[in-house]
């Protein structure tokens, strides 16, 4: 069984489902994926802050599309691949793989949009160069 490319730069976490994460069917719900993403995000927002980094800004999701390829199970173990795929100059796109931890098997290919927020002044704003600098950490063209 082949290995699944993944790009150049990116985050990565991994997981194991919970129980609660699971439908009647047995699987995880698909209002989940959205969940996991979530995780990624914040896992890196943390790794951030662990280094240092200063002067982040706020951020709204604005989007997110997800293409569901297959179904995850209680004892899959399951690694979210994250990276930037575009930065304009008010938004990012990150875009994401679900696979199993052997990188064998996608579960979801999904994309979201963030967008510079104040959250203070009720508006968008462009993104600021601390931001920049870090999103061009995991940026793959």
């Amino acid at each position: 069984m082949s290995t699944i490319d993944i790009p150049e730069n990116y985050f990565l976490t991994s997981f194991v489902p919970r129980f609660r994460d699971a439908d009647s069917m047995g699987h995880v719900n698909n209002s989940v994926f959205s969940t996991y993403i979530e995780n990624s995000r914040f896992e890196w927002m943390k790794s951030l802050q662990e280094k240092g980094v200063q002067k982040w800004m706020g951020f709204i999701l604005a989007r997110a599309e997800i293409d569901f390829l297959a179904p995850i199970n209680l004892e899959d173990k399951i690694s979210v691949v994250m990276w930037v795929s575009k930065i304009g100059n008010k938004s990012w796109d990150f875009s994401y793989l679900i696979i199993n931890q052997d990188r064998t098997k996608i579960f979801a290919k999904i994309r979201s949009i963030q967008v510079g927020y104040n959250y203070q002044e009720n508006r968008t704003e462009p993104l600021n160069e601390v931001v920049r600098e870090q999103l061009n950490i995991l940026y793959n063209k």
